[in-house]
């Protein structure tokens, strides 16, 4: 068994463990959504809360 290696792979080649992945032993879910798509969107909910709570403060005074 110490003789054999993957097709294509010369002797002494050092071979990467599946585990040696940018990602570290953590699964991929594929979401290109980033940290910045998140905070805009959480940016947008405030805003649109702060102008549902200006208008219904702005009726209850007219």
């Amino acid at each position: 068994m110490r003789g054999l290696r993957p097709a294509g792979v010369e002797a002494g080649a050092v071979v990467a463990s599946p585990s040696a992945t940018p990602e570290g032993d953590l699964a991929t879910t594929g979401s290109a959504i980033g940290p910045g798509t998140i905070a805009a969107a959480a940016a947008a909910v405030l805003v649109g809360g702060g102008f549902l709570a200006f208008a219904k403060r702005r009726r209850r005074t007219s």
